[in-house]
């Protein structure tokens, strides 16, 4: 990695703190392109009218179900809530595929609350789209770690353009990018205790945030 460093003209990167860590190591000028979305999504996302509620209400979670994502803290918190009767009227919606998915399942019903979270299969890109728009909380987690600082979740734009209320574990650029605005609610990655009253304060406040999102 080093190696091309030091020998490219130009390098581009995704975040700023990425930029910091790549000027460290080489001479070369270092340009951030954030990711974007393509314009087939932004179509979707002006075309689709507004959804609203009609209850139980959801919280979605899109995108790849591995390690670095621990989709495991949505649901041991969701299930917490649940179980002390704090919650009610809400479902997860785990949209996607990966290395966990199996023991993402397997943890829902050890957790007694697998009648409240649905899985649903990868889909195209225009697809997902439109169930972030349809969904009422959108999940986003990367598990606390310097390497995951240093970089924004592509997923992240998708969820801003969904105009939804983005319940979020991230650290570094992508936290600063999720508390930019009032619709948001930031925990601590990694951190259940934490992230247990941000879900509570997200669904409680769900009508603030949302009218805060477009």
């Amino acid at each position: 990695e080093k190696f091309l460093y030091k020998r490219a003209s130009h390098i581009t990167c995704v975040a700023a703190p990425m930029k910091d860590y790549l000027k460290r190591h080489c001479q070369a000028p270092v340009t951030v392109v954030y990711n974007g979305v393509s314009s087939e999504i932004i179509e979707i996302e002006t075309e689709t009218p507004e959804v609203q509620p009609a209850g139980p209400q959801t919280i979605l979670y899109a995108g790849n179900m591995g390690h670095v994502q621990q989709t495991d803290l949505l649901l041991k918190g969701f299930a917490h809530l649940v179980h002390e009767s704090a919650l009610s009227d809400w479902k997860i919606k785990l949209l996607g595929a990966g290395a966990q998915l199996e023991n993402l399942k397997s943890l829902s019903r050890k957790l007694n609350i697998s009648e409240l979270v649905h899985f649903s299969e990868a889909v195209s890109r225009q697809e997902a789209a439109r169930q972030m728009r349809g969904a009422d909380i959108l999940f986003l987690h990367l598990m606390g770690d310097s390497t995951m600082e240093q970089t924004i979740p592509s997923k992240l734009f998708d969820y801003l353009l969904a105009a939804r209320p983005i319940l979020g574990g991230l650290a570094g650029e992508g936290q600063m990018i999720l508390e930019s605005t009032a619709a948001n609610i930031v925990f601590r990655p990694g951190d259940v205790e934490q992230f247990k009253p941000a879900l509570l304060d997200a669904t409680r406040r769900w009508a603030e945030l949302n009218a805060a999102a477009p």
